[in-house]
């Protein structure tokens, strides 16, 4: 997955808010965009497979571009062919006050999210069923990111910029401030985010038409896409 820098995003604004520094541009596109992914759920990754260990409940859970994204929430898990459930941590642990016990081994069928970065297994993987946990997830940068996904920076630039401008014209008593500009960024940012989350909600077709995505994970299974 290729990856744009916020710094790509920095002529375009610092056009129009001259004599604003980098750093403070920067920070401000790295914020547009956190909220807009956060929102809409735009930036979206399959994971890399990981292989299940027999008698390991837990699993790593994280972006494959780690350097710059977090994972916000997920979206469909399969371990090998079989759609896993999600479950609340404190549901799983009231249901099944044991987990993880190697009793109740077998083909996992339902998951939960231990903490923001671990995946638990229900119930955990044995030898004989061993297979592969398939995750698709949504992802916002991180604090420290220094970009964001290549496909959504193409499709949303004009979008991210526009919060980075709402966001550095209502700064208060600084030369590039511009109350009635920054509400009209402000505006565009909150539309365009609420037509994005939309499309994406829709599957990006038109509002019309309805069909069934090809699910990814795994190939030889079609669900219908839901966000």
């Amino acid at each position: 997955m290729a990856i744009t820098l916020f710094s790509s995003f920095l002529p375009n604004v610092l056009s129009q808010v001259p004599g604003v520094p980098i750093t403070v541009v920067d920070t401000q596109v790295r914020f547009a965009a956190t909220e807009f992914c956060r929102y809409t759920g735009a930036w979206v990754e399959d994971l890399t497979p990981i292989a299940s260990v027999k008698d390991q409940a837990d699993y790593s859970i994280v972006s494959n571009e780690s350097s710059y994204g977090l994972v916000r929430t997920i979206r469909q898990v399969y371990y090998d062919k079989t759609w896993v459930a999600p479950q609340d941590i404190k549901t799983l642990r009231k249901e099944h006050p044991t987990h993880p016990d190697t009793a109740s081994a077998g083909v996992p069928y339902k998951y939960a999210m231990v903490d923001r970065d671990t995946m638990t297994l229900f119930p955990i993987p044995s030898t004989a069923t061993a297979g592969v946990l398939k995750v698709r997830a949504t992802i916002i940068p991180k604090t420290t990111s220094t970009g964001l996904d290549a496909g959504v920076a193409e499709d949303y630039e004009e979008t991210i910029i526009s919060g980075a401008l709402f966001r550095l014209m209502s700064m208060p008593n600084r030369a590039w401030t511009s109350v009635k500009t920054a509400e009209y960024h402000g505006r565009k940012f909150r539309s365009e985010m609420n037509m994005a989350r939309a499309r994406i909600e829709k599957g990006f077709t038109d509002s019309s038409l309805q069909v069934d995505i090809p699910n990814i994970i795994p190939n030889s299974i079609s669900i219908r896409r839901t966000v």
